[in-house]
């Protein structure tokens, strides 16, 4: 037991406050814990919109389905996927264009 700075007892060394403060896990969080890669986001943003599943998502674009599953889990999309999604979705380029300039260093 620790003591802290307001006399009360605290198993962890932290205040009672500062536990509060600590942001709480989401057990139904959907996304993974790394941040999304911004073509992969405008992927799942157009699948949506779509109201496409990953398999018909995949399909659209010539791909196979695991390889938007592997995007989903933090692999960057290459040059094959972004030309399929330029030559699928035409009017969406100027979105593909802010995710690559989005997704640079």
């Amino acid at each position: 037991m620790y003591t802290n700075d307001c006399g009360q007892a605290s198993k962890h060394g932290t205040t009672e406050l500062e536990s509060q403060m600590r942001p709480k896990a989401n057990p139904r969080q959907t996304t993974p814990q790394h941040e999304l890669d911004p073509v992969f986001a405008l992927i799942e943003r157009i699948r949506a919109e779509e109201g496409l599943g990953q398999q018909e998502m995949a399909t659209r674009l010539g791909l196979d389905q695991t390889i938007i599953t592997k995007y989903a889990g933090g692999t960057k999309p290459g040059r094959s996927a972004i030309i399929r999604l330029l030559q699928t979705f035409p009017e969406r380029t100027d979105q593909v264009l802010a995710a690559l300039i989005a997704a640079q260093p």
